[in-house]
Formats: C-alpha cells, sequence, structure tokens
C-alpha cells in the first residue's frame, strides 16, 4: 500500500514556509525554518496516517540525507 497518498499537505502554506525560510539573510536561520517545517510535516504525516514518515520513507532514504 502506498501510504504517501493518505497524507496530504496545503500547497500554499508549504510554499509560504518555503519562502520564508529560503528568504532568510543567515543560513542558520534558513536551516532552523527548514528544520521546523520537516518536523511539521513529519508530525502532520504521523497524524494522518499513523505512521513514522522515516520508516515509510525506509533506511536507505534516511541514509542518503545525511
Amino acid at each position: 500500500m502506498n501510504r504517501a497518498k493518505l497524507s496530504r499537505v496545503d500547497t500554499l502554506y508549504i510554499y509560504e514556509r518555503l519562502w520564508v525560510a529560503l528568504d532568510c539573510e543567515e543560513p542558520g536561520e534558513m536551516c532552523r525554518e527548514l528544520s521546523e517545517l520537516m518536523a511539521e510535516l513529519a508530525t502532520n504525516y504521523h497524524a494522518d496516517t499513523g505512521h513514522r514518515i522515516g520508516e515509510d520513507l525506509g533506511q536507505h532514504v534516511m541514509e542518503a540525507v545525511r
């Protein structure tokens, strides 16, 4: 089963959050904004699906991110 189809995001909201992050003057501030967005997305994914996003992405994806 493709669990990705069980969770949806508000595209306009994500666009706005990315705009804020990319508009940051300090790299550390951008990293913080993006980290907070990712945490929020992971929380929402878990609420929508009952699954943890890292588990559904699979270990190979998580290792590539590191």
